[in-house]
């Protein structure tokens, strides 16, 4: 478990490097070498997508780059709020991380989830999802976002909890035992 919580923290890092670099470096050969940095900790399956959910288009100007500048104080790295570990059926140890928004918000509160597998001796992020916006309040529901779908997590192996989120639902979630 602490190389997979070693290995999101690493990635959450490098997101947010790539995140300020597309809003404040004018050049795109920094810009897009972040991205692919950060896009490393994909496992992308062939026809599926897999992506950072941000970037920017090439050839932008200093003086545009200048502009979106002020929007970098508005990100921060995302919190992490816990890990699961599970004995999944055919990935063998599969993770789960529980994490906030890179958007400063007012509230800590869970945004996306991202899972964690072993492929080929090197763990990779294999699939995202994302808290649904509405649904039911009492029960936190996640959208499928890209990656692998995951139907069946397996058995809980171990849980680590970090930071409790704020939202009145997500903490419920995180004090809960629930898989």
């Amino acid at each position: 478990m602490d190389t997979a919580i070693a290995f999101i923290r690493n990635f959450i890092q490098a997101e947010y490097e790539a995140l300020i670099a597309v809003y404040t470096n004018p050049e795109d050969g920094v810009v897009d070498e972040k991205i692919r940095q950060a896009e490393e900790y994909f496992y992308i399956k062939p026809n599926h997508i897999m992506s950072l959910g941000f970037g920017r288009a090439p050839g932008m100007t200093e003086e545009d780059v200048i502009e979106m500048a002020d929007e970098a104080s508005d990100f921060q790295p995302r919190t992490l709020f816990q890990g699961k570990h599970y004995k999944h059926a055919s990935l063998g140890d599969l993770y789960r991380f529980y994490a906030s928004s890179y958007h400063d918000m007012p509230l800590l509160a869970y945004n996306s989830s991202f899972y964690v597998a072993s492929l080929d001796t090197e763990l990779k992020i294999i699939s995202k999802y994302v808290i649904s916006i509405g649904g039911n309040k009492k029960r936190l529901e996640w959208e499928y976002l890209c990656g692998t779908k995951i139907n069946q997590l397996g058995d809980l192996i171990e849980t680590r909890k970090f930071v409790s989120p704020e939202s009145r639902a997500h903490k419920l979630d995180y004090d809960g035992e629930s898989s």
